[in-house]
């Protein structure tokens, strides 16, 4: 630009008048460009920020690494000494080339040197491998493992009490980058339920979480590989038996819960247990001797049968609804028979006293069978008992030999069968049942094909079958199920895995991992909010979403 001239004319009263001409000068100095600095980095943005020594607006050009051109982002025009200028939606792990640049009043523009930034990588997705979502952990503590994260520099397992952790955070552990598994150093609260998150951080402070948060439960230890259990109807109580152990545990389940007994029996009591509708008793089935076990005292009497020619044999056992009474399988004795002949009974047993006072007739051997009779369920009322063979050969209704897996309906008043249904479309079965409590339905256990995992919607009244699911286990994998007091859901347990299905849709609606493959028995509370699962050492809990 040029200067232009102005005229000043000027009288000076004091030595004359004299005419001068005078020139300004334009501001032709660009702003100085000082302090520049890159703040706030993130994968996808950071500010760039620098001085000026007289008021200028606020612009910036960049390029990526991957460009050779740059781009020049809009001006802010308002003139001013301190800069700041945000970049966004940038690239992550990308490096930038930017340039600030500033213009005075006049119009005279700065370019700063290039500054070179590098955009982090966030720490990519990862998920806890180890320890499932939704899970029984059945390790005296839990174990985790996690996948790597791209560009994490640590990783932060955090345990709480409640699904919000903060203050409720139990456990807190960091772990450097090279860290892919974790098993948590204290003990935390028996048969609780926690919830777990995983931070992979990197050197930013960029945080990525794992698939969590999520729960699981915790377990109590136990001496041996469990084979049944039983919870008391009040809920404070429950009862475990072992496999090849002769001993049983008893475990208060107020909090927290704890072992409250372990109990030695004069023999293994390897299968099943009940407790009664008062629970004051538990009942303790055996292959050859049984006992019933006071909660109060502690105190164990073996079982005696006052009926002759009982021979215990006992290996499962159901309790009244209503009554001190229980049920238990026995073989009955006829001294005209040979061995193969001999038949079996349900012998009625007194708790308290802990004697066999009565036997029921439930089933004439016609030829030989090769599984016994099973006590399956009682009628909410109490007078009925459900009894089940998973496999054998009787004589039907007109005299024909039948071959396949049945259920009996028995009137207790009457000490009578009142029906006897026959399943032959299955391979065998049933080998389980749970009478709903409508008391015109049950679920039904049995085999098809190579599958030990079919279930059955069983209409008793219309002897129909309403609904199939297919579980899909193999026949090793199944134990046992059990229905919620209230008739919404079953708990289904198999190898390594709790599973509840929906009694009114007939479909699998979640799956519950037992982090240590077993078997061992599962028992809901009587108010259907938890349920216990065995395994070997352990005793875990699912608590029951409603």
């Amino acid at each position: 630009m040029k200067n232009v001239p102005i005229v000043i004319i000027a009288v000076l009263v004091a030595v004359g008048a004299i005419a001068g001409f005078y020139y300004l000068s334009e501001d032709k100095t660009p702003p100085n460009i000082e302090n520049v600095t890159v703040s706030n980095i993130t994968p996808t943005s950071f500010i760039i920020s620098w001085i000026t020594d007289e008021p200028a607006t606020t612009q910036v050009m960049y390029r990526s690494e991957k460009e050779t051109d740059y781009v020049h982002l809009q001006e802010n025009s308002t003139l001013t000494l301190q800069h700041t200028y945000r970049l966004t939606d940038l690239a992550f792990h990308t490096y930038y080339y930017v340039v600030p640049i500033s213009r005075d009043g006049s119009g005279n523009s700065a370019t700063g040197g290039s500054i070179c930034v590098k955009t982090p990588g966030p720490p990519l997705l990862f998920s806890v491998v180890d320890i499932e979502p939704e899970s029984i952990n059945l390790r005296p503590t839990p174990y985790f493992g996690w996948q790597k994260s791209r560009y994490a520099d640590k990783y932060i397992l955090e345990i709480a009490t409640t699904p919000q952790f903060g203050d409720t955070i139990v456990y807190r552990k960091e772990f450097d980058a090279d860290a892919r598994e974790h098993t948590v150093e204290v003990a935390l609260e028996a048969l609780k339920k926690y919830y777990y998150r995983m931070f992979a951080v990197n050197e930013w402070g960029n945080v990525t979480a794992s698939n969590t948060p999520n729960w699981f439960t915790t377990s109590i230890i136990v001496s041996d590989k469990i084979s049944h259990v039983a919870v008391a109807p009040d809920n404070t109580k429950a009862v475990v038996t072992y496999s090849l152990k002769d001993s049983v545990a008893v475990i208060s389940l107020t909090d927290p819960p704890h072992i409250i007994a372990n109990i030695t029996l004069p023999g293994i009591a390897r299968s099943g247990v009940a407790i009664t509708y008062d629970s004051r008793y538990a009942v303790i089935a055996a292959a050859r001797n049984s006992y019933t076990l006071d909660l109060n005292t502690f105190a164990v009497s073996k079982i005696v049968y006052d009926i002759p020619d009982i021979i215990p044999l006992s290996e499962h056992v159901l309790v009244a609804p209503n009554s001190n009474i229980a049920y238990l399988c026995n073989d009955l004795l006829n001294p005209i028979h040979i061995r193969d002949y001999i038949d079996y009974v349900i012998s009625v047993l007194d708790v308290p006293s802990a004697h066999v006072v009565d036997y029921i007739h439930v089933y004439e051997r016609a030829t030989l069978t090769s599984n016994p009779v099973t006590p399956y369920a009682v009628s909410p009322d109490g007078a009925f008992l459900y009894v089940g063979c998973f496999t054998g050969e009787f004589k039907g209704a007109s005299g024909e030999t039948l071959t396949g897996g049945f259920i009996e309906k028995i009137d207790l008043a009457a000490k009578a069968i009142a029906k006897r249904t026959v399943f032959t479309k299955c391979n065998s079965g049933p080998w389980d049942m749970e009478l709903m409590p409508d008391n015109k339905h049950a679920l039904v256990l049995v085999d098809m094909g190579a599958s030990r995992g079919y279930i059955w919607w069983w209409n008793m009244e219309t002897n129909k079958i309403e609904a199939t699911l297919n579980y899909n286990v193999s026949e090793a994998g199944m134990d046992s199920m059990v229905i919620t007091p209230d008739g919404r859901f079953l708990l289904v347990r198999s190898h390594d895995k709790v599973s509840i299905v929906s009694v009114s849709n007939h479909k699998v609606i979640e799956e519950h991992y037992c982090y240590r493959p077993t078997e061992g028995g599962l028992a809901v509370s009587s108010d259907g909010k938890f349920a216990l699962v065995g395994g070997d050492g352990r005793l875990g809990i699912l608590f029951i979403e409603q």
